[in-house]
């Protein structure tokens, strides 16, 4: 039994054994050749359907696009169109209201009349209105005239129209569209459009404002289909919401400025269509925008993606369920051949993968060691030619690197500057201040603007100012030659000295020579009075007005000199202050008593207002009222008849005192305020001498209230008055005169 067991094995495992397990790893190697066949018939079979797809739906939806694209640019036309007709015709209508008044003037009593009947034809209008040349409303389209009277003269409709237009311009072309604002009559929301009146002069008659209803704009744009969810805005080119529809009284004069719209599109192209955020909502749209040139408007048209693609996208659906079946089917049928070879198919994938993501290491690798030698090549590039000084250096002082821009400033060869410490080069006075330095950077500290000496290959030394910055044992820094410049700040340190030497020197000389010729004029003063009074004997009528000319022109001329005194005994710094308690009621009623009479023969109105209660203030009696009167007798000499001035008392919230004195006189011009500030300083010299003095008043009174630690402002406007402010500091204002409270 056992031998017959023998010879079976040894069938088995005998040639023909072999040669049938040669045969079946053929047929194995057969049957894996025609699956694998299989797998790329069906493989070809399912990219080629694939890609075909991917270009079919590529297409349709470019298709799609390039349709939604086509609607929003169709839709934007016809709304810029609507709104372009409603300013035309508004602007036609402006036109003849305008021409209306030129030939009637804006006081006539049937002007609201007939805006009422060019308002009427007028959907787009709130209200037609006329404003006069002082901003008051003299006439409007609505029959309960609700508008009149009202001032409207800080409104940016009529202020942009106030300067004057050049003569012979009758202000054609100088209509102007606002951002929205809130009426004064319902507090509605209303676009204003206003242009001028003027007469052949170019001067302003009237101004024709008209008041653009938001809602009948998002009307204009709802009689558009641009889809159910489409959005249209008017939009201020200066970035605020006019309208939208749907109309939501939120969004308006919504600021819109750092939208990509504003940011990004309209500096580039004044009209375009975009896929990306809507200004109004933010939501990502088609979005279609253009400029309504000539005027300040954008005008925004938009449709949501989900609008414009819907369709698309249910097709997409469709279509990628049908091939996905198909291709369901196809791996099923495949699933059993393959099923045999998935073993290897899987070991194949596991080493192809590996090999993938070697070839990407690889890849990315090689990448990486392209972007740092790109890097370096910059860095090395920018370093060669930079024209400041930079070098690198380690920590204890020895350069490693320098750009040309040192060999050249230094004049050492680049192996010099490398094998030599670098305090050799530090001149000896800045060795100390050098080596703290390189002790800091040791410790991990910047360097920041560190000036010092180096010396030259030439022998010659050179002031440089470095910046340096310590990171991994070495030391960045950039230096640049500041020889030059450190040679004229010490020259102007110098010119300053010696100017402030000459203006000590001139204070010095007008204070001696003011006493000198106080001294005479004095009795040149006293001498014609005596000879005035009758004194040396009765005088000629023709006697006494030479008398009384020299007495007045004596005594003038003494007021300059005191002035002048004054002004040099303060910037010599020799003026002291007789300080006491004043309560500034008194002081303030004792200065306007000293000039009434002045007012009232130039028929001013010269009035006080003072807090409840008085404060009491430690000053220099005499010098505050030295200032008030001058500051008021200024008022008085440059108010016209019929003016007025007001000497305005405050307490401030800081705790400091304010005293104004506010006078409706010629004022001062903005770029003139400055010189009367200065000694001698005068803006018109014809009116000067018509007024007198010599512009000493004002730069002797700041002097004077900067010495109580205050300050004297002007805050003026030609042709509307002036106001002159003192302000002394919290610390003088003691607190209230006893018996005052309730005055």
């Amino acid at each position: 039994m056992g031998r017959i067991r023998s010879r079976r094995e040894d069938g088995i495992l005998g040639p023909p054994a072999v040669a049938k397990l040669e045969g079946s790893e053929s047929a194995v190697k057969q049957g894996e050749q025609i699956v694998r066949s299989i797998a790329i018939a069906v493989g070809a079979a399912a990219l080629a359907l694939i890609l075909l797809s991917v270009f079919a739906g590529t297409s349709e939806y470019n298709l799609y696009v390039k349709d939604a694209e086509r609607r929003v640019e169709s839709d934007i036309a016809a709304s810029e169109q609507n709104i372009k007709l409603a300013i035309s015709s508004l602007e036609s209508v402006m036109r003849a209201i305008g021409e209306r008044i030129r030939a009637g003037g804006a006081s006539q009593k049937n002007l609201s009349d007939f805006l009422f009947t060019m308002d009427h034809d007028l959907p787009a209008t709130r209200a037609l209105l006329v404003a006069g040349p002082q901003g008051s409303i003299i006439a409007e389209s609505r029959p309960e005239r609700l508008a009149v009277g009202i001032d409207v003269s800080d409104r940016a409709y009529f202020t942009v129209h106030k300067p004057a237009a050049s003569e012979g311009s009758t202000g054609e072309g100088e209509l102007f569209i606002g951002q929205p604002i809130r009426s004064r009559v319902d507090n509605a929301w209303l676009m204003p459009i206003s242009r001028p009146v003027r007469d052949d002069k170019g001067n302003l008659l009237a101004v024709v404002v008209a008041s653009i209803d938001l809602r009948y704009i998002a009307k204009l744009f709802s009689s558009i289909d641009a889809g159910p969810h489409k959005l249209e805005a008017l939009i201020h080119r200066d970035g605020a919401v006019l309208s939208v529809f749907p109309f939501d009284f939120t969004l308006i004069g919504r600021p819109v400025t750092e939208t990509p719209l504003f940011r990004e599109y309209l500096p580039r192209a004044n009209l375009d269509v975009i896929h990306g955020p809507s200004a109004v909502d933010s939501a990502e749209r088609i979005v279609a925008y253009r400029t309504m040139s000539p005027w300040p408007l954008v005008l925004e048209v938009s449709m949501r993606r989900d609008d414009a693609l819907g369709h698309f996208l249910a097709v997409a659906v469709g279509w990628a369920a049908l091939i996905f079946l198909f291709l369901l089917t196809t791996i099923y049928a495949a699933f059993r051949q393959i099923t045999q070879t998935r073993q290897l198919a899987t070991a194949a994938v596991v080493i192809e993968q590996q090999i993938g993501k070697l070839k990407e290491t690889n890849d990315e690798l090689q990448r990486e060691m392209s972007e740092r030698r790109y890097a370096e090549e910059e860095r090395d590039r920018l370093f060669d030619l930079s024209i400041d000084m930079l070098s690198i250096s380690t920590i204890d002082g020895y350069f490693r690197r320098v750009n040309p821009a040192v060999v050249a400033n230094l004049g050492y060869s680049e192996a010099e500057l490398l094998s030599t410490h670098m305090i050799d080069f530090v001149h000896p006075d800045d060795i100390d201040d050098t080596l703290e330095e390189l002790r800091a950077l040791a410790e991990h500290r910047p360097m920041l603007g560190f000036e010092n000496r180096f010396r030259r290959k030439d022998g010659d030394y050179r002031w440089f100012s470095w910046n340096a910055l310590p990171k991994d044992n070495l030391v960045y820094s950039v230096a640049r030659d500041v020889t030059e410049q450190k040679a004229v700040a010490a020259q102007l340190e110098t010119a300053l000295y010696h100017a402030e030497a000459a203006n000590r020197a001139k204070s010095d000389f007008l204070a001696n020579m003011s006493h000198e010729l106080r001294t005479p004029l004095n009795g040149v003063i006293g001498y014609a009075e005596a000879l005035g009074l009758g004194i040396f004997g009765q005088l000629t009528h023709k006697q006494v007005e030479y008398v009384n000319n020299i007495r007045n022109a004596g005594t003038l001329l003494l007021g300059i000199v005191n002035d002048l005194l004054d002004l040099s005994v303060v910037e010599a710094g020799r003026q002291v202050l007789a300080e006491g308690d004043a309560e500034i009621g008194s002081l303030v009623h004792s200065v306007v008593a000293l000039v009434r009479d002045r007012a009232v023969s130039k028929q001013l109105a010269l009035t006080v207002s003072l807090p409840d209660p008085v404060p009491v203030v430690r000053c220099d009696e005499l010098k505050i009222k030295q200032v008030l009167v001058n500051l008021v007798v200024n008022a008085i000499k440059f108010t016209n008849s019929g003016g007025s001035i007001e000497v305005a008392v405050a307490l401030e919230a800081d705790g400091s005192l304010s005293i104004s004195i506010i006078d409706t006189g010629i004022g001062i011009a903005a770029h003139d305020l400055p010189k009367v500030m200065t000694p001698f300083g005068q803006v018109e010299p014809v009116h000067a001498r018509r007024q007198g003095g010599v512009g000493l008043g004002l730069p002797l009174a700041k002097k004077l209230i900067e010495l109580h630690g205050g300050t004297l402002s002007l805050m003026s406007v030609a042709g509307v008055g002036t106001t002159a402010r003192v302000t002394l500091p919290a610390e003088l204002v003691l607190g209230v005169a006893s018996g005052q409270l309730g005055l």
